[in-house]
């Protein structure tokens, strides 16, 4: 038995010549079918899918932009919030610099205020004790005259000789 070497190959498969021709006859209507077939059904279906897929991408990545939008005015809120709150907190550190420098300023007067209460204390006290003192020398006098005639009126009533 004399065989090519395609019949050889064929004859491991079990396929006679016939079905190689067969199969690169089939082989050939399945490329021509799937390219018209390509071109007839599935480039629309693919269209399709293609515009969805863009429609999607599309909507994708507005919904994107939106969120970084978002996330920028929040950004921009909390920013102006801090802001807010950094001048609220100075400006009460203001308000309670000007009490505390208004707390001095009374304190310093209420302290000058008690220094010259004191001071007018004193200066009574100083004028009392010195017309205590006048009064009390103006007396001295009387008084040295009384015992210095009591003293003379006993010693001539008792008999007792200057």
């Amino acid at each position: 038995m004399n065989q090519s070497g395609l019949e050889q190959i064929l004859g491991v498969f079990a396929l006679s010549v016939t079905d190689f021709w067969m199969i690169c006859v089939v082989a050939a209507a399945f490329t021509l079918y799937s390219f018209v077939a390509g071109k007839v059904f599935f480039l629309p279906f693919l269209k399709n899918f293609e515009a969805r897929e863009a429609l999607t991408t599309g909507a994708d990545s507005e919904a994107s932009a939106l969120v970084e939008r978002a996330s920028a005015i929040e950004a921009e809120i909390d920013e102006r919030i801090n802001s807010a709150r950094i001048d609220a907190v100075k400006e009460k550190l203001e308000k309670l610099q000007g009490s505390q420098k208004e707390a001095s300023a009374l304190l310093l007067e209420a302290e000058n205020d008690a220094q010259a209460v004191v001071v007018r204390g004193r200066e009574e006290i100083h004028r009392e004790i010195d017309q205590l003192k006048a009064e009390l020398f103006s007396r001295v006098d009387d008084l040295a005259s009384d015992v210095s005639r009591s003293i003379s009126d006993n010693l001539t009533g008792s008999g007792v000789a200057h």
